[in-house]
C-alpha cells in the first residue's frame, strides 16, 4: 500500500462517522420519507471497515431487509445488522450524539462478522475470491459502497422515478467523500443500472465488451447479452478523486437477473481475475 493510501485507511474511520453524520443531517427531511426511505433506520454508508480495504463493490440502495425480516417486522436482538432509533433509544435523528455515531461505526464496520444478508453477499464475494479479496475473515480486504446510503421500503425498481432522482441527486456526495477519504483502488460495479449511474456521476463512458459466455437464455425470446464495463475515473458526484480509480463492472445483477448459471459466475470471477492480473 502506498503511503497516500495508507494515510487514507487511518482516515477511514472519521470518514464513516462523517458520511454517517451527513446522512442523518438530510434523512429527517419530509422528502426523503415521501421518497419511501426508511427513515426510523440508520442510514449506511458502508458495509464492512473500509480502512481494511482496497477494493469496494458497489450497488445502488441497501435492502429493506438490513432492517425487516421476511414478514416486515423490525429484525432485533442477534438478528439486529444496523442501529434503528429504537435500539438506539432516540425518538429522532437530531438526538444523535457522539456515542449513537460510535455505534453505528461499529455496527457497519463489524457488519460481516455479525449477521450479514448473506443472500445477497455470498455472491459477490464469490467473485472476489477470484481475485483473493473478500468480504469475510479476521481482515477483510473488500467493503461494499451504495450510491445511496438509505434502505427504501420499496426496492428500487418498482421507486417512482421522480423518487429515485431525488435520492440519487440528494446523497451521492456521500459515497463520494467516502471513496475520495478510502484508501479504495478499484470499484466493482454489479448491474447495468448502477454502471449507467457511475458513468453520470463521474462524467465518463466506460468501455463496453460483449462476452458470448455471459449471455443469459430465454425461452420466448433472444437470450440476455452479457457485456463487461472497463475504465477510470477520478471524480464522482462533483468530488474529485486524488487518484485514478479502476471501474470494473457487469451488466447482470448477480441478486437479482433471472437464469445466472454456475458457469456465468465462474466466468465473470475469472474475467475480474484477468483485468486485476492486467492492471
Amino acid at each position: 500500500m502506498t503511503a497516500a493510501a495508507s494515510h487514507r485507511a487511518a482516515m477511514s474511520s472519521d470518514s464513516v462517522v462523517t458520511a454517517l453524520a451527513r446522512a442523518l443531517d438530510r434523512v429527517e427531511d419530509r422528502n426523503f420519507a415521501r421518497a419511501g426511505v426508511i427513515n426510523w433506520g440508520s442510514p449506511i454508508p458502508v458495509f464492512g471497515d473500509p480502512s481494511t480495504c482496497w477494493l469496494a463493490t458497489v450497488g445502488i440502495n441497501p435492502s429493506n431487509r438490513e432492517f425487516l425480516t421476511a414478514s416486515g417486522e423490525e429484525l432485533r436482538g442477534a438478528a439486529r445488522r444496523f442501529h434503528t432509533l429504537s435500539s438506539l433509544g432516540i425518538a429522532n435523528w437530531s438526538q444523535t450524539h457522539a456515542q449513537h455515531l460510535a455505534k453505528m461505526v461499529e455496527a457497519s464496520a463489524r457488519y460481516f462478522a455479525n449477521n450479514p444478508y448473506d443472500g445477497w453477499f455470498k455472491r459477490l464475494d464469490r467473485l472476489l475470491s477470484g481475485i483473493g479479496v473478500s468480504f469475510y475473515g479476521d481482515l477483510p480486504t473488500a467493503c461494499h459502497l451504495d450510491l445511496v446510503p438509505f434502505a427504501t421500503s420499496e426496492r428500487w425498481a418498482t421507486l417512482p422515478a421522480s423518487d429515485r432522482g431525488f435520492l440519487l441527486q440528494s446523497t451521492t456526495d456521500i459515497v463520494a467523500n467516502l471513496v475520495s477519504e478510502s484508501a479504495v483502488e478499484v470499484l466493482i460495479l454489479n448491474g447495468r443500472t448502477v454502471v449507467s449511474y457511475v458513468e453520470q456521476l463521474a462524467g465518463a463512458e466506460f468501455r463496453r465488451r460483449t462476452i458470448p459466455a455471459w449471455a443469459l437464455p430465454r425461452q420466448s425470446a433472444n437470450p440476455v447479452d452479457g457485456v463487461a464495463f472497463t475504465g477510470l475515473i477520478t471524480s464522482l458526484s462533483g468530488v474529485r478523486l486524488d487518484r485514478e480509480i479502476m471501474v470494473l463492472g457487469f451488466n447482470h445483477n448477480l441478486q437479482s437477473s433471472y437464469g445466472i448459471t454456475r458457469e456465468v459466475l465462474e466466468s465473470i470471477r475469472r474475467w475480474l481475475a484477468r483485468n486485476m492480473s492486467e492492471s
